[in-house]
């Protein structure tokens, strides 16, 4: 009789290679978490033109350039209510700065200011389960068991989306962002070169729209406007 013998051989597990996540079009993202400032009264204006004013000083400084060696004048505005006040703001922050404003152009650095105006129709990305609640899209927390999470083992990416979701509850930053944005670019030039350029971005009340377009120009794209003809 023949005895027969054989032996088992498991093969090693082999970990199958991890497959890429792919998606026909690029995902948005969320950005670290920034502020933004909101001009809603006439002071926030004239708050923008000292700045400017100040901005004017230090390029004058920075190039060596004897405040009270030019003269500078400052180009005459549009027509809206911000332009005009804005204007009228800028001349006097100057003044009292010691500058030389002149009334006329010639020979003299020229300040011209330029006014955008954008509006959007989309601000929260939206999922299934409404509106993102955490600083970034896309961030996924590993949860401490129920009854075994203290302050000491709480993960700190825990207590940010924490912190961020009671924040919104709060109101500290909230979904109901301003639809209108404005850029504000001031630039200083001397014989066709730059010396000083600034663009200063602000939030505004959407009913305001009025003080930084005119309406001729500016229609909201969220109003459709009906004609009867013969």
């Amino acid at each position: 009789m023949f005895i027969g013998g054989c032996t088992y051989y498991e093969k090693p597990y082999q970990p199958r290679a991890a497959q890429p996540v792919s998606s026909q079009v690029p995902v948005p993202t969320g950005y670290s978490l920034t502020t933004q400032k909101k001009m809603q009264a006439v002071q926030h204006w004239e708050l923008l033109a000292g700045d400017v004013a100040r901005r004017i000083e230090n390029s004058l400084e920075a190039r060596s350039i004897p405040m009270g060696s030019y003269s500078i004048y400052v180009a005459p505005p549009g027509s809206t209510p911000f332009e005009k006040a804005f204007y009228d703001l800028v001349l006097t922050k100057m003044v009292q700065q010691g500058m030389r404003v002149s009334r006329s152009e010639s020979q003299s650095m020229v300040l011209s200011f330029d006014l955008e105006m954008v509006r959007h129709s989309e601000r929260m990305v939206r999922t299934q389960k409404g509106v993102y609640r955490s600083l970034a899209p896309g961030m996924y927390v590993k949860r401490q068991p129920p009854g075994q999470a203290s302050p000491g083992t709480i993960a700190p990416q825990e207590r940010q989306v924490g912190g961020a979701m009671v924040n919104v509850e709060s109101g500290a930053y909230t979904p109901e962002l301003p639809s209108v944005e404005v850029m504000v670019t001031t630039s200083l030039t001397m014989n066709d070169n730059y010396i000083m350029r600034d663009s200063s971005i602000y939030y505004i009340n959407d009913a305001d729209w009025d003080h930084y377009k005119q309406h001729s120009i500016y229609r909201d794209p969220s109003k459709v406007n009906y004609r009867l003809v013969d």
